[in-house]
């Protein structure tokens, strides 16, 4: 194998293909980059989990076809060191790679490309998505997407095709968020059977972390196609491509059957709604979590004529503020509750909007449920209730 690269290209290529390479696997293998050179030419990584698959053609001048493999990290730092336009990358044997720039050579050490697994990315593509509309909607979703790697079942999106659109749906048991937006296109008929929900008939899957991070990583080709396989006796697996990029990974079964069922619920219950400035009320939640440790975090809040008064008292602490509305409806009396402002932080802080919706019913409901039109967002954040423990704050005279 002997190429010429567009060194620039390659090493983005490079740098995206690793996002599924392991640097603390034991097995080499897994720590390394995958390249067949022939008339369409790719680079591969595998991590034991998802794979992805890139095509190179226009960053590569094949000089002689082959295959290489070679260890990942060490190809990336290279491209980003060597400051040639062209790099020469040649494949001297199955256990050594001659790498040349303008002013250097590098020997590197490489692996049998032989040993390496055989990962298929061909599926039919049942899905497709807005590229940029998915993004956009997994960026705002990030923050909330459980982090307890003792629960792996909701580690990721979930996808839930109901009616015409698409739902993307995070939680992590304290809070859960959804986002719509329309179908770009959906093959009923290449939708696999299992990852239809028998219980509310609709067509789901679950979307994992390491996947999604690798999907993010992609470059922006206009649709998002998503296709299924399912090998005899293993796990249903996941193929998303666009543009020159494949990724594939495991289709996670979901603990998120009931979702509609909690925001349904919580929409009936609440009588009284407001209306704040976004970035406003985001600046507001981060100063009350000045000096605040993880155990003792806890924000108030009490509607009042004036605005909404937010509270925070920590033993060496006091922060106080009333947040004018842009509006409101209120059909009770003044209302206080309690919320984790770290979960109310994260909910809002990534949101496209000038403005943010917040509905509540009092104490007995035991949640929030905060809204952001422009986005087709909703977010339920369960309430920190006074009879878990937690006391208010007096404000009066400092204390």
């Amino acid at each position: 194998m002997k190429i010429l690269v567009n060194t620039r290209q390659f090493r983005e290529y490079v740098g995206q293909c690793l996002t599924a390479s392991s640097s603390n696997h034991f097995a080499p293998i897994l720590q390394s980059l995958y390249m067949k050179i022939d008339d369409k030419p790719f680079i591969m990584a595998f991590n034991g989990r998802i794979g992805v698959k890139i095509y190179v053609g226009d960053s590569v001048e094949v000089i002689e076809q082959g295959t290489c493999l070679i260890q990942g990290k060490k190809l990336l730092q290279i491209l980003q060191m060597d400051k040639s336009e062209k790099i020469d990358i040649s494949s001297v044997s199955n256990d050594r790679c001659v790498i040349k720039g303008d002013t250097s050579k590098y020997n590197v050490a490489v692996l049998d490309p032989a040993e390496y697994p055989s990962i298929d990315f061909n599926a039919e593509m049942a899905i497709e998505i807005n590229t940029t509309e998915f993004r956009e909607s997994v960026k705002i979703l990030t923050p909330l997407i459980c982090d307890d790697t003792s629960r792996p079942h909701m580690q990721g999106v979930l996808l839930d095709f109901i009616g015409e659109d698409w739902f993307l749906v995070v939680g992590d048991g304290k809070r859960m968020a959804r986002i719509r937006f329309k179908n770009s296109g959906v093959v009923k008929s290449a939708l696999p059977s299992w990852l239809l929900s028998e219980e509310i008939k609709t067509y789901r899957f679950l979307i994992p972390t390491d996947l999604l991070k690798c999907v993010m990583q992609m470059n922006v080709d206009p649709l998002l196609h998503i296709g299924f396989t399912q090998e005899t006796g293993r796990a249903g697996q996941i193929i998303i491509r666009c543009g020159n990029m494949e990724t594939k990974g495991v289709a996670m079964e979901t603990p998120f059957a009931d979702w509609v069922l909690p925001f349904k619920f919580y929409s009936e219950k609440f009588t009284s709604h407001l209306i704040l400035n976004r970035e406003e009320f985001d600046l507001a939640i981060k100063k009350s979590m000045i000096g605040a440790t993880k155990e003792d975090k806890c924000l108030w809040f009490s509607t009042t004529d004036d605005g909404l008064q937010m509270t925070n008292r920590e033993s060496e602490f006091l922060y106080s503020e009333v947040m004018p509305y842009v509006s409101s409806v209120r059909k009770s009396e003044a209302i206080e509750f309690c919320i984790d402002p770290e979960f109310a932080k994260e909910s809002i802080s990534t949101l496209p909007s000038e403005t943010i919706k917040i509905n509540y019913a009092g104490d007995y409901v035991g949640a929030l449920l905060l809204e952001c039109s422009e986005a087709n967002f909703k977010a339920i954040i369960m309430l920190k209730k006074v009879k878990d423990g937690i006391s208010k704050p007096n404000t009066a005279n400092g204390g």
